[in-house]
């Protein structure tokens, strides 16, 4: 009895393999249609990337951009396509000019244009007659990283609030980065910032998305920003995760922790951690510029060894010179006398905007 039920155990697995893989064949020999169970299972696509929101930083009016995804080996014809939408409106979909995208073990890759701004990227895949299609924006735009300590990474009492989407923050992941409105915080633990206000500054100037990606840390000294350190590999980690185009700056604003150094020192510790950033990024054809702001002030004194370090650095053609948030005095200062208040952050964003617009985008000007 028992050895009849063992049988009967292994004919059930038998039949439901063999169904499952007749049902299969059904669709690629042109039978009679599987149900729409099937067709849910056996008809998709994930894990897009870039990511929804995402901003890729801009080099060329129009720039192929790698796409990848996955899909189930049994979707057919995956292909994706772009368009520019201004507002809401109506996109035929015969009208998109579709790509074939390449297939490889349970994924896909494709290098799809995009256009300057925002683009509307669509991705499908064919079940019979019916496509299951995805959709996402993307934008070609200006990205940044931030790095420093507190008043880089965000310690208002006041959160900066946005209502446009045109400001982006990217959160590192394992899988690369993640992107969403860049209201504040921009980090666990963290308070308000001047990115939200930088961001729409610049995206007022240049009439294209920004994008943030903050790695600063409150109370950080310089000399755990070098190589070996936990902050210098979320650094690089951060500017590769944006290859093949890499950013448009890091903005590097830090020093109030380090008081005790003198300007030699500090020269010597940021002109090491930008050596040794770029050797290690290899960016070719984009190299990464460094803007540095002067930032020492703690308490109602600034300190002059992170200040004419910074400029010694500038001097040596290492980076460009940033804001001098320094001048920003007690008035602008939360009660630590130490931190941005309200008004002090909007003053700091406003010299960074400046001086970033300055730099970059004077020409369009």
């Amino acid at each position: 009895v028992a050895r009849r039920v063992e049988n009967c155990a292994h004919m059930k697995w038998g039949l439901g393999f063999a169904a499952v893989f007749a049902a299969v064949l059904l669709q690629w020999w042109g039978f009679s249609k599987p149900g729409l169970w099937l067709r849910d299972r056996l008809c998709w696509i994930d894990d897009l990337s870039p990511g929804d929101g995402a901003v890729i930083q801009l080099r060329e009016a129009e720039q192929a951009v790698r796409l990848t995804g996955k899909t189930s080996w049994l979707a057919r014809d995956v292909e994706v396509a772009a368009t520019k939408v201004d507002g809401l409106q109506a996109v035929a979909v015969s009208d998109l000019q579709w790509i074939a995208a390449r297939r490889a073990l349970g994924g896909f890759e494709v290098e799809l244009p995009l256009q300057r701004g925002w683009n509307h990227l669509l991705a499908r895949c064919r079940w019979w007659d019916q496509r299951a299609t995805y959709t996402q924006r993307v934008g070609l735009g200006e990205v940044f990283i931030v790095a420093g300590q507190s008043n880089a990474a965000g310690w208002s009492e006041s959160l900066f609030l946005g209502s446009s989407d045109d400001v982006r923050l990217g959160t590192l992941t394992n899988g690369g980065l993640a992107w969403r409105n860049a209201d504040d915080p921009q980090m666990l633990f963290g308070g308000g910032s001047v990115w939200p206000l930088v961001g729409q500054e610049l995206s007022a100037s240049t009439g294209l998305p920004v994008g943030f990606i903050n790695v600063a840390e409150g109370g950080s000294s310089i000399r755990e920003w070098q190589k070996g350190g936990r902050l210098y590999a979320r650094l690089l980690q951060a500017l590769q995760a944006t290859q093949p185009y890499y950013v448009r700056a890091i903005l590097w604003a830090q020093g109030e922790s380090d008081s005790d150094l003198t300007s030699e020192q500090y020269a010597d510790y940021l002109s090491a951690l930008i050596e040794e950033i770029n050797a290690d990024l290899q960016s070719g054809e984009y190299p990464v510029p460094w803007v540095v702001a002067r930032s020492s002030y703690s308490k109602g004194a600034v300190f002059d060894g992170p200040r004419d370090g910074v400029d010694e650095v500038v001097r040596s053609g290492f980076a460009q010179p940033g804001p001098d948030t320094d001048s920003l005095g007690p008035e602008y200062r939360e009660a630590d006398n130490l931190h941005f208040n309200a008004v002090g952050t909007r003053a700091a964003a406003d010299v960074w905007a400046k001086v970033l617009i300055e730099h970059f985008y004077s020409e369009q000007r």
